[in-house]
C-alpha cells in the first residue's frame, strides 16, 4: 500500500490534509496516476458533495514548508491517534 495524495505532495497546504490521504494500491499510486477521477469521486462520497473542490481551492493558496513547531505537532496528534486506534482495536 501506497498513500495516495489525491492533490500532489508539493501542494503544502493540503499535504498532510487527512481528506486528502488515503491508502492506495502500489499500482494505482504509481502506475496509474493515482486514478484522480476515481479518488475525487470516493472524497466527495466519504466526505460529503464539494469536499475535492474545497481541497483544490486549498491547495492554491500558499502555504509555507513545515517548520519544526509544525512537525512536532503532528506527530503528537498523530500518536494519540494511534494509542486510540489500538484502545479500539478487537482482540484476536
Amino acid at each position: 500500500m501506497d498513500c495516495g495524495h489525491g492533490i500532489g505532495r508539493q501542494h503544502w497546504a493540503t499535504r498532510y490534509n487527512e481528506k486528502n490521504n488515503h491508502a492506495q494500491c502500489k499500482k494505482c499510486n504509481g502506475f496509474e496516476g493515482g486514478k484522480r477521477e476515481v479518488y475525487k469521486e470516493r472524497v466527495n462520497k466519504l466526505y460529503g458533495p464539494q469536499t475535492w473542490d474545497l481541497l483544490e481551492l486549498t491547495s492554491r493558496k500558499p502555504a509555507k514548508q513545515m517548520d519544526a513547531f509544525t512537525i512536532r505537532h503532528l506527530t503528537i496528534y498523530y500518536s494519540l491517534k494511534v494509542k486510540e486506534m489500538k484502545l479500539l482495536k478487537p482482540a484476536i
